[in-house]
């Protein structure tokens, strides 16, 4: 039986619970919906530790940090069991349960971060091999066409022949169709209107 304990002596997020042995394949999301539909207490953050046992398989330690306990009467009187360092099942399935203890491990002021096995080195090769493929072997040699009489005078894409203009490398200002005009002048426009006069009209005869 659970002695009587004055839980307004503690801080309103301990006890810390601890699940000593989960599988290794359980995920920290499976833990959370668990121990939220348990409906003890606001959680915080759920800590999960890789563990290797005597025997050689790995399991995990769970850690499960709240923010407060709630109030109701099945949160407070769980609480007080744990306080009394009990043991309490907590099932998650018909048959499979977890055992809940409070954790008598300091709480850490941020989550653990596991080891990456991510590195970076340098190498010690310092010319590559002979053998050893580069850029050149997968771009394919450019073939020189053979050079048209018009090179100079390249055509645009609708076939019509493309006179050079300012600024090409084929211009000139004598062989540019817009060339300056000359500056002769062109001869006068003739304005003489004169006509011959036209012969008389012979008149018919009068009849008699």
């Amino acid at each position: 039986m659970s002695q009587s304990i004055d839980l307004t002596k503690f801080q309103p997020n301990e006890p810390s619970l601890c699940i000593s042995y989960v599988f290794s394949n359980v995920r920290r999301q499976q833990v959370w919906d668990v121990m939220k539909e348990a409906n003890l207490g606001f959680i915080e953050r759920i800590d999960m530790v890789k563990m290797t046992g005597k025997d050689g398989k790995k399991f995990q330690r769970v850690f499960i940090h709240f923010k407060h306990w709630f109030r109701g009467p099945d949160s407070q009187c769980a609480r007080t069991q744990f306080i009394n360092d009990e043991m309490l099942k907590l099932y998650y399935n018909d048959k499979w349960y977890w055992q809940l203890r409070a954790s008598k491990s300091e709480k850490p002021a941020a989550a653990p971060v596991g080891k990456s096995r991510v590195r970076l080195e340098r190498s010690n090769d310092k010319q590559p091999s002979d053998n050893r493929p580069t850029l050149g072997d997968f771009i394919p040699p450019k073939t020189s066409s053979p050079a048209s009489p018009t090179s100079s005078m390249a055509s645009s894409p609708g076939g019509t022949r493309r006179h050079p203009y300012p600024g090409s490398h084929d211009w000139s200002p004598t062989s540019s169709p817009r060339s300056p005009k000359s500056s002769r002048v062109p001869p006068p426009i003739k304005t003489d209107l004169e006509q011959p006069p036209l012969p008389a009209r012979k008149r018919a005869p009068a009849s008699s």
